[in-house]
């Protein structure tokens, strides 16, 4: 079991008003493996993430997902839940899963995230961690979790920039961050877009003036936009 594919969007889109991750992943010889061919899959995996307990899933009350579980479900479907999971163990807490199952080997799992580092640290893990619990192998997630944690830290915004997102979330306004690991965000789209860097506005020269002394990221967001820029790179002498 593999990710074939990892891709993020980063503003609204086809799967939510939110940003969402989507994963292709590859079941390989798991294809159609299902959680009640062993009777202690759930025990197990209760045993690893207890707040999985709390997942309602399609039944709508906590306990739904591990009744699933025990019923019965696919290793894609498990896959989402533990991704979901661990990003909350991990400080970020979301809610928002779907998977998508077709033809073959492929499933496409859809998964609500908050930092973009963080988020392809943890859906490794959580395949993994999966696989492992199939194979009746063991797999630690401490390792995975502390990294996600320290890759959060480093890129989720800081308590003033959040306030504002998090008002923006509210009324429905999308935002995307215009940089990883600053405060610079993108508010709104079209005419009505507005800059924000931390607590300062666009109302206010100070974003233009700092972004245009920043040659790659004034480059970043010409070329986003269509422009021709010149590429280039940061060297140093010996």
């Amino acid at each position: 079991m593999k990710i074939v594919d990892l891709h993020f969007y980063t503003g609204r889109n086809i799967y939510s008003h939110y940003p969402v991750l989507s994963m292709l992943l590859d079941l390989e010889t798991f294809q159609d493996y299902r959680t009640d061919c062993d009777p202690t899959f759930a025990d197990r995996i209760l045993k690893e993430l207890p707040t999985l307990g709390e997942h309602s899933c399609s039944r709508r009350r906590p306990g739904g997902f591990i009744e699933r579980v025990k019923e019965g479900t696919y290793l894609g479907h498990v896959v989402e839940h533990v991704l979901l999971e661990l990003q909350s163990l991990a400080g970020m807490g979301v809610k928002y899963g779907k998977t998508f199952t077709g033809s073959g080997r492929l499933v496409q799992i859809i998964s609500e995230y908050h930092c973009e580092q963080a988020a392809r640290i943890l859906a490794e893990a959580a395949v993994q961690f999966v696989k492992a619990l199939a194979s009746g192998e063991q797999w630690q997630l401490k390792a995975s979790l502390a990294a996600a944690k320290k890759a959060a830290a480093r890129y989720l915004p800081g308590p003033s920039t959040a306030a504002v997102l998090a008002a923006a979330r509210r009324r429905d306004i999308p935002y995307r961050q215009l940089e990883p690991g600053t405060s610079l965000y993108l508010l709104g789209t079209g005419k009505y877009q507005k800059r924000i860097q931390a607590s300062l506005t666009a109302e206010t020269g100070c974003i233009a003036t700092e972004i245009a002394c920043s040659k790659p990221l004034t480059k970043k967001i010409l070329s986003q936009y269509g422009l021709p820029v010149p590429h280039g790179k940061i060297v140093r002498s010996a």
